[in-house]
């Protein structure tokens, strides 16, 4: 069930707390051996492209896990640049550093650990995929000032 959270503005950056979006709802019912909401709800914060917010998407566990699996993987950030000439992007585009993109990136491997099965299997079922076609988990890590 996708809500309308919050006005935005064309050409502005803004933070976006899931927590605060879903603040006037009563907390989600949690299933007792998963620790996860029984039904996840989605908000809308942006229209053209949509943009959603899950609160509760993750646990804190989960999230805890996926930073320490991170935590001594970070590299530079890249990006991906080259022109589509064969349709196969393995042969058309190359990733490489940029000075517009100054984050820090962990790309984990698929079901790396019971738990990243999990996320994965519950954000193919999100998008209506088989969690065969579900790209690997990209973590992006930005400090203070780092930009794309």
């Amino acid at each position: 069930e996708a809500k309308e959270a919050l006005e935005f503005q064309p050409n502005q950056v803004c933070s976006i707390d899931p927590r605060d979006v879903a603040s006037s709802e009563e907390p989600p019912e949690i299933h007792p051996e998963t620790g996860l909401p029984k039904v996840l709800r989605s908000y809308i914060v942006h229209r053209e492209p949509d943009i959603a917010v899950i609160p509760n998407f993750l646990t804190d566990a989960e999230i805890e896990h996926l930073l320490k699996l991170a935590n001594e993987q970070w590299v530079p950030s890249t990006v991906g640049s080259g022109t589509y000439t064969t349709n196969d992007e393995s042969k058309d585009l190359k990733n490489k550093a940029s000075p517009n993109r100054t984050s820090y990136s962990c790309m984990l491997r698929s079901r790396q650990t019971p738990t990243v099965n999990s996320i994965e299997h519950r954000l193919a079922h999100l998008a209506g995929i088989d969690v065969d076609f579900l790209e690997r988990l990209n973590m992006v890590r930005y400090a203070p000032g780092q930009l794309f």
